[in-house]
Parts: structure tokens; sequence; C-alpha cells
């Protein structure tokens, strides 16, 4: 049963959020100077979408187990739209006994654009890849290791634009360029439509696991050396260790892959449910793989459970704030910033983005402003935007 002095420590005071989020700032910095750092800062190869761009693309999303396929338009008078599916299909999880080799992967995907019913012929490919890789400058991408429970064999360590489109190709959908982009770039190329400055924009992924992108200007960025303006950076800030985890953190930590993604063990709706768990010993039949739906409901109740659930999901908001608050002032300036948030914790769970843009707000005052946005599939619209991007 958690005790008062385990719940003391989930509540971060304001000078504590603020060290969260220098100390953020200073990886994020090293991250944009190196290779090997704790934050990865993946630079995409993507500026910020022109404001005429217009077009029609293909568009492969696959995240998680869950892969999907659509043609998708962008711009023009008729405005953005999902013009065929998507098509969708589960990959198999990882332990679940159940195998699927690279070739099957591919065809997968390709069969699902089929599904769809998406046009043949030559036509740009935008496929977000919501795993960890490194993105080349030709748009294609190499996976560096499967997570989130997927596991196909023959992928790690290998190209993912190439074979999905040779795939396309042996059905007749040759595509004319392909661009392979994580799942929190698609969010930042797809939330441009909603911001009054493209280049003052956060993809924030807050649900089941947690990541931010931002544009960041070469000239601030040494890994970015022989680009110039701005260019899109996959954070990968799940892996950020901020300062003040507490013993509860570090035994749940302990159980999974020890040392890494102590951002995302400590707030995101796969991790909570768990530490709640450890927190309160006796659940009551609570069951951590159901997610962070039945912690919105405990936290109303008026005993020790309610109040772990509340600590565990207001420290979850105020640490997310103090990561986007990290990552502004990595971007500098005082003009408004639009973050495009996705996931079911900050899109679903009750009161949880009032208060990330409350704590925001304590963290930076006045300036910058934060504006909270959502936009539905919108990693199909920032995937075309992607693709259309790449041949202008």
């Amino acid at each position: 049963m958690a005790s008062d002095m385990d719940l003391a420590l989930l509540e971060l005071h304001p000078q504590q959020l603020a060290d969260v989020a220098g100390t953020l700032e200073m990886r994020i910095r090293e991250g944009l100077a190196s290779d090997g750092r704790e934050i990865k800062a993946l630079p995409a190869h993507l500026t910020p979408p022109a404001a005429d761009l217009a077009g029609e693309a293909l568009v492969v999303d696959a995240g998680g187990t869950n892969v999907r396929a659509a043609h998708v338009r962008i711009g023009g008078d008729a405005g953005d739209a999902i013009v065929a599916g998507p098509a969708s299909a589960r990959l198999p999880v990882r332990g679940s006994g159940a195998t699927l080799e690279a070739q099957a992967f591919y065809e997968l995907q390709a069969s699902l654009m089929e599904e769809a019913g998406a046009p043949e012929g030559a036509m740009p490919l935008g496929y977000c890849f919501s795993y960890p890789s490194t993105v080349h400058e030709n748009g294609d991408a190499t996976l560096l290791t499967w997570t989130k429970g997927v596991d196909i064999l023959g992928v790690e360590g290998e190209r993912v634009g190439a074979p999905l489109s040779r795939a396309l190709a042996a059905q007749g959908r040759t595509p004319s360029v392909t661009v392979v982009l994580n799942d929190t770039v698609a969010a930042l190329l797809g939330g441009a439509s909603e911001a009054p400055d493209p280049a003052r924009v956060i993809g924030l992924i807050a649900g089941t696991g947690t990541n931010m992108a931002a544009y960041f200007d070469a000239s601030d960025a040494p890994k970015l050396a022989g680009f110039s303006g701005k260019m899109a950076v996959n954070l990968e800030s799940g892996n950020f260790t901020p300062p003040f985890l507490t013993p509860v953190d570090d035994a749940f930590d302990a159980t999974d892959k020890p040392g890494a993604q102590r951002f995302e063990k400590a707030v995101s709706g796969y991790a909570l449910p768990h530490l709640y768990a450890a927190l309160v010993g006796d659940t009551g039949g609570f069951d951590p793989s159901q997610g962070t739906g039945p912690l919105t409901e405990i936290r109303n109740a008026d005993n020790r459970q309610g109040r772990a659930a509340s600590a565990l999901l207001d420290r979850s908001a105020d640490l997310i704030a103090a990561g986007l608050y990290g990552v502004v002032r990595v971007m500098g300036g005082t003009a408004p910033v639009t973050v495009l948030a996705e996931g079911g914790l900050i899109i679903k769970a009750p009161g949880y983005a009032e208060r990330v843009r409350k704590t925001f707000a304590a963290l930076a005052g006045q300036t910058p402003r934060l504006a909270l946005a959502h936009r539905e599939d919108v990693n199909l619209y920032g995937s075309a935007t992607a693709a259309l991007s790449m041949l202008t």
C-alpha cells in the first residue's frame, strides 16, 4: 500500500519541474551536437511544408501492432482529405507464437493499399514508420530496433522504404518518391495547417508511449552541418532520464530494459497502471493491461487508491509540460507554439490536457504561449505532406 511519503515524492514542485525542463534542454542540445547521446535527436531531413503545398499521395502508417494504408489529398481548392481508405490490419505481437518475415511484412502493407482502393500508377509515398530509425537524406530509413511489441524477422538494421516501394510496384503502384518518417514527425508536419507559423510546431505523442519532435535551426545543431534553415528532428524523448524519479520508478524500470526509456516509464499510458499497482499493492482486481482508463475513474475515489491514481496522472501531465518547455527553450523565440498532440492520455484523460497547459504556463510565464491542438488522422496527413514536400 502506498505510504504518504511515496505519494509526496510524486508531487513535483515548480523548481523541480524547472530543473526537469533545464535538464532536458541540455540533453537535447547534446543530441543535436553528436550521435550516441541520451536524446537521439534523429534528423528527419524534412523542412516546414510550404503554405501552397498541394497534391495526392499514397500513405502507409505502421505504428505499434497496427498498420493501415490510404490515398490522401493535401491542399488545393477542396482541401485535405482521405480519398480512399484507410484499410487496416494487425501485426503479430512478440511472444504470441505468430511470426512474420520481412517479405510478408511488406506484401501485407501493399495488399492494404489494394484493399483501400488506391489508384495504380506513379504517386509519391509517405511511409509513417513508428519505430526508432535512422532517416537518410534520400528519404529512406534504417530500422534501429523493433519496439511496441513488434518483432518482424529480417528487418532490423535494414532499410524499410525501398522494400515497401518494391512491393507496391509489384501491384502497379510504383512510388515516384518514398519518404519514411516517424509518427511524431508525421504529427509535426500534419499540424502545420493548424499553426500560425508552420515552423513553430511541436509534435507530441502522449499515449501508450511518448515522444516529441520539432523544427530546429541548423545553426543551433552541429549535427545538421551542411544544411541551412530549419529541419524536423525526431527527439526520441522517451529515453530522457529526468531528475526526481522515485524508488517506485526504479523498481518498475528494473523489470524491462533497465536504464532505457525512463521518461516514458514515468509518464506513459503503458507505465502508469503498472506504477499504480506497485504503489497500492492490493489493487482489488485492477488489471494494468486495461490501460489508463480505469485510473481516471479511480482518481475520483476519496481513499488512498484515488490519491495514488491522481498523483500519478498529475505527475505525468506535469512532466509532459516540463518536457515541452525544455523543447521550447531549445527552439528559442517568444512567438506562440502550437503542439499537435496525439495519444489517449492527452486526448481522452479528463483534465490531463488542461493540466499540461497550466503547468507549462507556470513554467514559461507570459511567453511563449502554448496551444494544444488535435487533428484526426494526423499521421496520414503528415505522411502525405512529407512525400509531397520531397517533390518540391
